[in-house]
């Protein structure tokens, strides 16, 4: 959301302690066992250095926005290891455009920050799939019942997360009883199905494995 809003609002400009602040509580909270992703965190790390950088630079708005759609291009594919998915991400999610100059920038980013990873001893993406993939037409049709299954679905998690923001509002408790309320409702879930507790990756993975 702040990159976003950064974009639409404040001309692509980000500050310096986003680049800082941002990695650290990310460490911080995903280390000792937070129940976050790295999305959010590395979108914002690097999109805040494409941003630092390019106002280091005399350019346009339109090219500052491009590069820092570029760093946070670079940073999803340093951390997963898919390119490809995250040059889709950025230009749906950031860019907005699909023009040459935006999407080129973005792409060679990406492109680069996958060679590195190579070079670093980080050749397989972080959900590697072994399995095979054919393509045919009852296929085809099945990615996209998966596809508006997924769109619907994420459009009402989104207003179930309203709903008990509204919710929480309404309680006549002070508000520094939420986060017990929240644990605990959390932790009865946990019981009932550990596998819903943590951020997920194992899950992703285990569902690519078969």
């Amino acid at each position: 959301p702040e990159a976003i809003e950064a974009i639409l609002l404040g001309r692509s400009r980000l500050d310096a302690k986003v680049a800082v602040l941002k990695p650290l509580s990310s460490a911080i909270s995903i280390g000792s066992g937070g129940p976050f992703g790295a999305e959010g965190p590395i979108i914002m790390t690097g999109g805040a250095i494409g941003s630092l950088i390019a106002q280091m630079l005399p350019v346009s708005d339109n090219e500052r926005k491009t590069l820092l759609v570029a760093g946070a291009a670079a940073g999803m594919t340093t951390v997963f290891g898919t390119p490809i998915a995250a040059i889709m991400l950025a230009v749906e999610l950031l860019l907005f455009e699909w023009t040459p100059r935006s999407f080129i920038p973005v792409a060679v980013a990406a492109i680069v920050a996958e060679v590195e990873r190579t070079l670093l001893h980080m050749p397989s993406p972080i959900f590697p799939f072994s399995g095979s993939m054919e393509a045919s037409v009852a296929g085809l049709g099945g990615w996209v019942l998966v596809g508006i299954a997924a769109g619907l679905l994420s459009g009402l998690l989104t207003q179930l997360v309203y709903a008990c923001e509204d919710a929480f509002l309404k309680l006549p408790i002070h508000w520094m009883w939420w986060p017990m309320i929240g644990g605990l409702v959390v932790g009865i879930g946990g019981l009932i199905e550990p596998h819903a507790l943590g951020v997920g990756y194992d899950n992703i993975a285990n569902m690519l494995d078969g």
